[in-house]
Parts: C-alpha cells; structure tokens; sequence
C-alpha cells in the first residue's frame, strides 16, 4: 500500500502474424501482486487503458505514475489541464 507504481507508456510492433508487424502503443503497469498490459491501436485506446490502470492501482492503495518514456504524452483526463495552458 502507498507505493509508487509507474504506468509504462511503450511503442511497439505487433507481430508479423499478427496485424502484419504494424505500431501499436503499450500500457503496462505491474504492482506487488497486481498488474496489467494493454496493446492500442489508437489515442483513445491509450486513454482508456491508462485510466482503466490508474483506478486498479487507486483501488490497490497504490500511487499511480505514468511514465511516457520516450512516447510523446497524448492528453488524457488527469493531465488535461496541462496541456489546456
């Protein structure tokens, strides 16, 4: 409880036999007994995936972090009001 648990922004490709090897983002988050990984085809996908992890890790008792690494961050709910600046 009340620990730190990153949300891990990825790009990736599919496999070839699968989608034919196209980019899809992930959303993956491991907490000590919990966790969840998610390929997006699309920014809404992305959102939706990382709203879904946030309330999972809130309701674990965990922080939320969402790490973008070098993914460029697309807005979502919780970090809307910066982007609106």
């Amino acid at each position: 409880m009340n620990e730190k648990v990153e949300i891990e922004i990825t790009e990736s490709h599919y496999a070839k036999s699968h989608k034919n090897g196209v980019l899809h983002t992930g959303v993956t988050y491991w907490g000590r007994k919990y966790g969840g990984s998610s390929p997006c085809d699309n920014d809404e996908e992305v959102r939706s995936s990382i709203e879904h992890a946030e309330e999972v890790i809130k309701e674990e008792g965990d922080i939320p972090i969402v790490n973008w690494g070098k993914v460029k961050p697309i807005p979502t709910k919780n970090n809307l009001v910066r982007w609106c600046k």
